[in-house]
């Protein structure tokens, strides 16, 4: 799956599918003017967005070759983007490979000073085949706006929180990912310092 683009997200190389990749165009992105999500939540929950590319973790990790070499350098205490939680708070965003993917985060206490949080997780309708990048993106955009201001306690178009989503690729389509995580950070790019459900902001 991956952390959506607001552009263009990068593709992994053929072969065994790759954990995580970063968009070209930017780390972050700034609020939308109208209720959508950004991205790539372009124009929705991110105008300049991430993009990580994931694959099932537990065929990451037994898969061999580059995939597997991938995970063979996680770092202790470190977790594979595939494995994170509703609600939980992380580092490691931009720890990124020289192909431009994400590996893995650091899990840390929602209390401490954080880069971001994931919010929601929802399950994209199952097909034989990819239904493409767009449609894909374009319900991840819908969907975790949705599914911020039960989180936040406030729209997304309010907030002062920036947001962004985790969403499957065409590559780990095929190994049966179906999952977009929706995922905030702060609108000026300052550590989180508590977990945002329900705080308004």
């Amino acid at each position: 799956m991956a952390l959506d683009p607001s552009g263009e997200g990068s593709q992994p190389p053929d072969g065994p599918p790759w954990p995580g990749a970063v968009s070209p165009e930017g780390r972050w992105g700034t609020p939308p003017t109208t209720e959508t999500p950004r991205r790539r939540i372009v124009g929705c929950l991110l105008i300049l967005a991430l993009v990580v590319v994931v694959a099932v973790a537990a065929l990451a990790i037994l898969a061999p070759g580059p995939f597997g070499r991938l995970f063979d350098a996680i770092r202790p205490g470190t977790t594979p983007v595939t494995e994170l939680a509703e609600g939980q708070c992380f580092d490691g965003l931009g720890d990124v490979t020289e192909d431009g993917f994400v590996i893995a985060v650091k899990v840390v206490d929602c209390a401490a000073p954080h880069e971001a949080e994931l919010y929601a997780t929802f399950t994209h309708p199952d097909a034989a085949t990819y239904p493409g990048e767009e449609a894909v993106t374009s319900m991840a955009d819908q969907g975790c706006v949705d599914r911020f201001d039960s989180f936040a306690g406030i729209s997304y178009a309010r907030s002062t929180l920036e947001a962004t989503y985790l969403f499957p690729t065409a590559v780990s389509w095929r190994e049966g990912d179906r999952v977009i995580q929706c995922v905030l950070h702060s609108g000026d790019g300052q550590p989180l310092t508590e977990s945002m459900r329900g705080r308004g902001e």
